[in-house]
Parts: structure tokens; sequence; C-alpha cells
């Protein structure tokens, strides 16, 4: 047994307080009066609308309002706040509104965009290119920005799909939906993977992605049918790193096949759903675990048999919310946050080793094995999921 597994024993086995300094933040962020008040207010208000436009972020909590909470002897913002509730509805409306004024004045230009889409066409090899269409709507990752749709034709192909973030011109999606005319079906090159991979990193750098920045996840090469006609088709995949970290909300996926030693690119896809933000790792692995055991042990007395800690980048949630405010009947994604937030955290698995399930839902789903994030900058809980 190392040192690691000796001092998580010693938590199981008898109970150890959260470091001062962070009991201190954690208490002055939740239980002041007006924490208590603001919890208060929202189950009284649980199905309230408001913000409407800016509910399409994602499915997680909602920063309202600024304050901070002191870690490793510096003040930091504070991550979680009260979630706000929205129905599916809700979140469709808000998708299909218009996109206001504040969020077009820090766009780029519609002119702008259309002159990278041409840009991008003509770097991929088409030649006379046009715009056919273009369309200004919300982004659904991001609450403050909105996305350039452009369809566009060309000598080849007259059915060509573009997103061109509104941001910074960033080329989000590009899908040839013709792609099948720009090679022949029976010349395909029979390439290795590696070779494969080679091709993926040459397109990362024609749609202006620097593949250091990536972490190559995953290759294949399978049938997909595109009018009904099979193709074997090369699919890469990259996460953004960030300090050796991978980020699963931004990726990047390609598929494409090489013909005469070329790539045609039917699809280059950018999921990029989180606001990342990467700040300094304050929160040892030991204190986050004595956080999350702590929080365990105010769910349920039922003994702990393993705990585990890994490193990570993940979405704020209100997954232990939910629990601590008995809200399980309602559905994860209802909770929606005006700040599509990412962060480093602290996995904290906790495994139990039995599970009483002749109980009522709530006491059962408290005890049963979870997995917590604890930030890595604050040492808040901001978020979790059920272990499967």
């Amino acid at each position: 047994m190392d040192k690691t597994d000796k001092l998580i024993q010693e938590l199981l086995n008898k109970d150890i307080d959260i470091p001062e300094h962070f009991d201190n933040a954690i208490k002055t962020a939740f239980y002041t009066e007006k924490g208590k008040s603001a919890i208060l207010e929202y189950k009284k208000h649980l199905y309230k609308r408001k913000h409407l436009r800016k509910i399409a972020a994602s499915i997680i909590i909602s920063l309202s309002s600024v304050t901070t909470i002191c870690a490793a002897g510096f003040a930091y913002d504070r991550v979680w706040y009260e979630p706000e509730t929205y129905s599916a509805q809700d979140v469709q409306n808000a998708l299909n509104s218009e996109v206001s004024k504040e969020t077009k004045t820090s766009l780029i230009s519609e002119n702008d965009a259309r002159l990278i889409a041409l840009d991008t066409l003509s770097n991929l090899g088409y030649s006379e290119n046009i715009i056919t269409s273009i369309e200004l709507k919300n982004d659904i990752s991001d609450i403050d920005n909105a996305d350039y749709i452009v369809q566009a034709k060309t000598n080849l192909s007259d059915e060509i799909y573009i997103k061109v973030n509104g941001k910074n011109g960033d080329i989000l999606d590009f899908k040839d939906e013709n792609f099948t005319k720009l090679f022949n079906y029976n010349s395909l090159d029979n390439i290795s993977e590696s070779q494969a991979l080679l091709f993926a990193d040459d397109i990362m750098s024609i749609f202006n992605y620097n593949k250091d920045d990536y972490l190559f996840s995953d290759l294949t090469n399978e049938t997909t049918y595109i009018s009904n006609v099979a193709y074997s088709l090369w699919h890469v995949t990259y996460y953004k790193v960030y300090s050796g970290i991978y980020n699963p909300y931004e990726k990047i996926d390609i598929s494409f096949v090489v013909s005469g030693n070329k790539p045609f690119i039917y699809e280059m896809f950018v999921l990029e759903s989180g606001n990342f933000e990467d700040d300094l790792i304050n929160v040892s692995q030991m204190e986050a675990i004595r956080i999350a055991v702590d929080k365990e042990k105010e769910f349920t007395e039922n003994e702990i048999s393993r705990v585990e800690a890994e490193l990570k980048i993940e979405k704020v949630n209100s997954f232990i919310y939910m629990l601590e405010n008995d809200l399980t009947s309602y559905d994860i994604n209802n909770f929606i946050s005006n700040n599509n937030i990412c962060k480093k955290i602290w996995a904290i698995s906790i495994k139990h080793k039995t599970i009483n399930s002749n109980i009522n839902t709530l006491s059962y789903l408290t005890q049963k094995d979870k997995l917590y994030y604890i930030d890595c900058t604050t040492g808040e809980i901001v978020g979790g999921q059920f272990l499967i």
C-alpha cells in the first residue's frame, strides 16, 4: 500500500475535515443568508422562464453574479451558482430566435464570412465558387455568439455546406454532399493508417487548425453510404489538449477518401461545446478526495470500498445540486447555464460495498456510487454523475 492508498484508507476509516481555507471558502459561498435565500427563491420559481435568448448554451449551472472564493492565498471567481430550469420548447425557441443586436456587434461581418467561405473553397481546390445563401444563426454552444450558415456551389458540386464562427471566422463545419463527383469510385488509393493520419493532419492545416494543439484520438476506415452508394471513408478524430489533458468538448472529426494521392473531403466537423477556463491547479489530489468523501458522507452512511482520482476537463453540471435539493424527478437536461463552462477538475469516483434498494427513490439515488467533479482552482463541487 503506497502513501496515497494509506491516506485514502484514513479518509474512509474516520472523519477528516476539509482543509480550513476550503471549508471557510465553501461556507462563505454557500451558507450565507443570501445563499439560503437564493435557494428558496429558486425552488419557488423552478419553472420561471427568463433570459430565453441565453438558454441554449448547455446543460450546466448558471453563473448569475460574481463573488469570489479564496484558495491558496488568492481570490478566484466562484464557479458554482444556482441553476435555472427550462423546457425543451424554451431551448428550441431560443435557438430559433433572431440574433440579438448586442451579439451582432461582436461578430465579423456577413461579407467577411462570405470571403472566408470562398477562400476555404479555393484552398480545397474548388473553382467557379458561388455563395448561394448565407444566414446568421444563434450558436447552441455559446450564448454570446452566432454562426454564419453558408450554402455554396462550385464547378463540380452544387451542395456544399459551410459553418463559419461569427466571432473569429473559424470554419466549424464543412460538408460536400456531392464530393463523390470529385474522384473516380474505382480508383481510390489503398493507403495505410499512418498515411491516412498524415492526410488528416494536412486537412487540419488547410482549415487553419494547428495539429500541435490537438491530440490524435481515433482513426477508422469504414463503409459509409452516400446517396445509397457504399464508400470506404477514413474517419479521424482529434481532441484539443491543455497541459497534457484532453478536452472532450473540443474536437475535430474529419471524413475523407484518397484518390491519386490526394484527399477528397466529405466532412470536417469541429465541436466547440464549452467555454474552457484554463485556471491554475491549486487543489491537491488529496484535498479533492477529502472534499468529495465529506460530501458523500452527507448523502449516505454506507461503507465506502474504493476511491479513485483523475485529473480531467469536464463541464460544470447540476448533478450534485439535484441530489441535495431532492430534484431527482427532473431531467438534468432542463438545468441550463448562461455560461457554458468547462473546467479542469478532479474526478473523484466513490464506490460502496453495498447499496440498499429497499428504500425510497431519493435515498436510493443518494447512496449510489458517484463521480464528483471538484474544481481544481477553488475546491468547489461543480458537478458529477452516477458511476455505471
